[in-house]
């Protein structure tokens, strides 16, 4: 009987981590704020600071990982870590708890349901594979980084242009240029506050915010410049 229900503990265990997860966290200084919601096997995570959106997939009964690598590990009920794709830092993060007594843990879970609801036509995971469609089907890369891409969470449109030193970007419809050097001769561009664009393959990259965390995807539509 015993060995029965130690059978049944390691069925379930992982079932108890999906639902024990869901909830608010944040590091203690607030740097990355989360609130994430489980769906089967799935994380919906929104990211508070950037009002951002997306999705892990599970990989074993405690760690989490987007398509782009980003990944996120199940400690206790009060912490996870997480760790950027991009990047060696692991962060820690504490469970926020509600403490607003006017209002219940039920009205709290609507709360995050609205916030990253995976119905919600607008949400989007992580490396979402509908970036790699191009606007016009009939578009063909001319193999240069040069041309206009199009960027999530924003939504815009990007110019790209290359320099002596490297390439500078701005978006469509305004006249604030920033240059990125390239490091070396490798397909990444930093910019003098640490930001950069990582190129990892044909017509598709990231914008990488300095703190490693925030990453913006983009995909080239066009090879005209797009001012």
């Amino acid at each position: 009987m015993g060995k029965f229900f130690a059978i049944i503990g390691v069925l379930l265990f992982p079932l108890c981590v999906l639902g024990a997860i869901s909830g608010a966290y944040q590091t203690n200084d607030r740097r990355i704020q989360m609130d994430i919601i489980v769906r089967g096997n799935k994380l919906y995570v929104y990211d508070k600071n950037y009002g951002e959106k997306y999705q892990y997939h599970r990989i074993n009964h405690k760690s989490y990982r987007t398509h782009d690598g980003d990944l996120i590990k199940w400690v206790s009920d009060e912490t996870i870590l997480f760790t950027p794709a991009f990047g060696s830092t692991v962060y820690t993060l504490n469970r926020k708890r509600h403490t607003q007594p006017s209002r219940n843990g039920k009205d709290y879970q609507n709360d995050l349901d609205n916030n990253i609801d995976p119905k919600n036509e607008q949400y989007g995971s992580s490396g979402a594979t509908d970036l790699n469609k191009p606007i016009d089907p009939n578009f063909k890369d001319n193999g240069s980084l040069e041309g206009t891409w199009r960027s999530t969470n924003p939504t815009k449109s990007v110019v790209i242009l290359l320099t002596r030193d490297g390439l500078k970007a701005k978006f469509s419809g305004t006249t604030n240029w920033i240059s990125y050097t390239q490091q070396d001769s490798s397909k990444t561009y930093i910019d003098k506050n640490g930001n950069h664009y990582d190129f990892h393959s044909a017509g598709v990259g990231n914008w990488i915010h300095s703190n490693g965390v925030h990453k913006v995807n983009i995909v080239k539509f066009t090879n005209d410049l797009l001012f």
